[in-house]
């Protein structure tokens, strides 16, 4: 079985038309749902970062602000097939909302995160 991705992409003139497009095609067995926490959220300074069942490899943890600039970058060498921690050190990011995105192969996690 085959799980397909689309885009679906509406014009902006008073006729609406929806026209689809194949994106990707990705047998459903590699479709995996990843568990990810960070905390404490929303936090003071430093946070915490778990992800379940990440394969060993590079992992690269980025903190990027609202208008798409990196304020953090980490890179962590994840020595062992299984659960992920490290610690964001956000003593110099300033208060606002953020992004945290760890990329690890051909995974992207996003999550949301908020600097009081």
């Amino acid at each position: 079985m085959m799980l397909l991705l689309f885009a679906v992409i509406v014009s902006s003139t008073t006729n609406l038309e929806a026209q689809i497009f194949v994106v990707d095609r990705m047998p459903v067995s590699d479709f995996k749902i990843v568990q990810s926490k960070i905390y404490p959220n929303p936090s003071v300074g430093s946070t915490n970062l778990a992800i379940e069942e990440l394969p060993k490899g590079e992992v690269v943890v980025e903190v990027i602000d609202l208008s798409g600039n990196i304020v953090y970058e980490k890179n962590v060498y994840h020595e062992n097939d299984g659960m992920f921690y490290t610690n964001i050190d956000a003593e110099n990011i300033p208060e606002g909302i953020y992004k945290v995105r760890v990329v690890h192969e051909s995974l992207v996690l996003i999550r949301k995160w908020t600097k009081i």
